[in-house]
């Protein structure tokens, strides 16, 4: 059984999750699943699909991806 739950990267992780969403260009999703190692995170997978889009995480979640949606319509 999966468990989903929010949690806070730390300063390397979100460095690096920053730096690969980045290269990208405009997204309206992104989730990066990394891997702690001796030499700092490691790329584990890179998703821009997402069917739950995990909106149960945070309680601005919808709004928040609602928003992104829109301003990426144009």
């Amino acid at each position: 059984r999966e468990s989903v739950s929010a949690r806070m990267p730390s300063p390397a992780e979100r460095e690096l999750a920053d730096e690969l969403v980045g290269s990208l260009g405009p997204t309206a999703y992104a989730r990066v699943d990394l891997l702690p190692t001796p030499d700092g995170p490691m790329l584990l997978e890179l998703e821009l699909t997402e069917p739950s889009l995990f909106l149960t995480t945070r309680p601005d979640a919808a709004a928040r991806a609602a928003a992104v949606f829109r301003s990426l319509a144009g």
